[in-house]
């Protein structure tokens, strides 16, 4: 978990034991992949009120 996304590629073409991503790191987030779930309280607050 926290490779990017072409390197999580990278890693599922060369490894031997069978993985999957959890999450990927993006630009949009600022390369913190569990920035969506760790505010998703927060934002939905302020979209409510």
């Amino acid at each position: 978990m926290g490779l990017c996304v072409g390197h999580d590629s990278l890693f599922l073409k060369y490894s031997n034991a069978p993985c999957t991503v959890l999450a990927a790191k993006d630009r949009l987030l600022g390369h913190n992949p569990l920035a969506a779930i760790y505010t998703v309280d927060s934002y939905y607050r302020s979209l409510i009120h």
